[in-house]
């Protein structure tokens, strides 16, 4: 028995471009014939891993998200209480870089598996544009936190930062498949 790209999409709930996707990465074969490509039953059990292939990068992203976290909270820690050594200082600072490469990295792999392929180019531009708009007003922030109540503040405000980032982040994977549905087409 075999599937056309329509039906397989279909019968999966996926967009016919999710199909087309996956046959291209060559996670499922389809047979030419002619003009039509058709899919043999048992590939339908390919789409079945498939689709539980995008449970495991939830969790992948889960496990960056609490990666950047720890991260975050050990290098700030680190610089926080390392003042007795440049060095201990140093290595705080290279493990929040971490948290912060990981950040970068992050924003548009939860962005996609929150909402979903469908207008992702402009819900992602506008979620980049407010965590820019963010970052230039970020060093304003933090000179005058400085400033004005000393580094310790401004430790216990970025602690305080990671963990509101951290409870939003898992917050939005356990809502993500609520609102998933009215953004996406897969």
């Amino acid at each position: 028995e075999y599937y056309t790209i329509r039906q397989l999409a279909e019968k999966w709930g996926v967009s016919i471009a999710t199909i087309w996707r996956h046959e291209k990465l060559g996670h499922i074969k389809g047979q030419r014939i002619g003009r039509r490509v058709l899919f043999p039953k048992e590939q339908i059990d390919r789409i079945k891993s498939l689709k539980a292939t995008n449970r495991k990068a939830d969790k992948n992203a889960k496990g960056a998200l609490i990666f950047a976290f720890a991260a975050g909270v050990a290098g700030i820690l680190l610089c926080w209480f390392g003042t007795f050594s440049e060095y201990v200082m140093y290595v705080g600072a290279f493990i929040f870089g971490g948290c912060y490469a990981t950040s970068v990295v992050l924003v548009p792999v939860i962005c996609r598996q929150s909402f979903g392929t469908r207008e992702y180019s402009v819900i992602y531009s506008r979620v980049s544009t407010v965590f820019n708009l963010i970052a230039a007003f970020a060093a304003m922030i933090w000179a005058w936190l400085g400033s004005s109540f000393g580094f310790t503040v401004e430790f216990i405000v970025a602690l305080a930062m990671l963990v509101v980032i951290l409870l939003l982040g898992l917050y939005i994977f356990k809502a993500a498949a609520g609102y998933k549905k009215d953004w996406t087409t897969e």
